[in-house]
């Protein structure tokens, strides 16, 4: 038992013995001083026992995130009622699934308590509810106040994104092998010639100098590339790193994105079958699955053939489809963690 446990059990004792000391003198002593004195002394430990039996009412959790896609939230609990909380600390503890926060913050006399997360990363998923768990002690210190309560939220909670530094050189490999592009203004067109303006064409193509030169309308024409998107996928294999290997998916597909027509495909199971989904909306829910066979049927089978790849799942189903989309792909595995030193202890 520490000191701390300790000392709370010897004043629940001293109490208990004085009260009953007191009960005892006033049956011996009816006397009107020592009833008021033992009512006196009820009444405080009735009020003790009271406070503590805190009714919460309307409770609103409110969450944004922040650029490092983490959580800054602010949790507010009002009392049911018209007393305040008479409870001078309130230990307020919120929750999803096994992920607890926990934080201390005074009440005595308040209707409402506010309380602020920072920086927090709750469990990958679509979250509907989270619980919040509020304790203290009286006054005294004698009683003690438990409540849970359930609050509904709307919380899509993403995995965790790689920094750009780090994917900085994962990246360099990958521009090198698949060749990617930045399909921006200039790098999207080759100009071909210039022409008279025709009706069809729009104002921002006119070339306003040379149009002035020649005082006619003249426009610049382009031999427009097409824009092939690239092919991230995701397989959902069961690993160790399963959670860093979606991380990693995410942090790419983010980076990319940003310069580079991307589509995304997720394999894994979404409640219980294995199915191939598009979209980033699918890291909520993909978990992983023990299926190989059927993963790799679905990898053969439903995936698109054409186009550029980029390819993450365990070194065990790399090494299965390696062969076979070589040069047009590049894969990767465990092993990139490990060099990010991302889970990859």
């Amino acid at each position: 038992m520490n000191p701390s446990s300790f000392f709370l059990v010897l004043k629940k004792v001293l109490w208990s013995l004085l009260y009953i000391a007191l009960f005892l003198y006033t049956l011996t002593f009816p006397t009107p001083v020592s009833w008021a004195v033992f009512y006196f002394f009820t009444f405080i430990l009735l009020g003790s026992f009271l406070s503590t039996l805190i009714l919460w009412g309307k409770a609103d959790f409110d969450a944004s995130e922040n650029p490092r896609h983490e959580l800054n939230s602010q949790l507010k609990l009002r009392t049911k009622g018209f007393l305040p909380v008479l409870i001078p600390y309130l230990t307020i503890a919120v929750g999803v699934k096994e992920t607890t926060l926990t934080t201390v913050v005074p009440s005595l006399f308040k209707y409402q308590v506010t309380v602020s997360f920072s920086d927090i990363r709750f469990p990958r998923g679509h979250h509907k509810k989270l619980w919040a768990h509020t304790s203290g002690k009286d006054l005294l210190g004698f009683f003690t106040h438990r409540e849970k309560k359930q609050i509904p939220v709307e919380l899509e909670i993403y995995p965790p994104v790689i920094s750009s530094a780090l994917l900085y050189g994962t990246i360099k490999k990958l521009d090198a092998k698949l060749d990617l592009k930045s399909f921006s203004a200039q790098d999207a067109a080759n100009f071909r010639q210039l022409r008279e303006h025709q009706q069809q064409d729009a104002l921002k193509d006119i070339d306003w100098k040379t149009s002035f030169k020649k005082q006619t309308l003249m426009v610049k024409d382009y031999d427009k590339e097409i824009n092939t998107p690239l092919k991230l996928f995701f397989l959902g294999y069961q690993s160790a790193q399963f959670e860093e290997l979606i991380s990693l998916t995410y942090s790419l597909y983010l980076e990319l994105n940003r310069f580079q027509t991307v589509q995304l495909f997720i394999i894994g199971e979404f409640d219980e079958d294995l199915l191939l989904q598009e979209g980033v909306k699918n890291f909520l829910s993909v978990q992983p699955t023990l299926q190989l066979e059927a993963l790799l049927s679905i990898w053969d089978n439903q995936i698109p053939k054409n186009g550029k790849k980029v390819i993450i799942a365990p070194a065990e189903v790399v090494s299965f489809i390696k062969k076979t989309h070589l040069k047009t792909s590049f894969f990767l595995s465990e092993e990139t963690l490990t060099i990010l030193d991302v889970g990859g202890n």
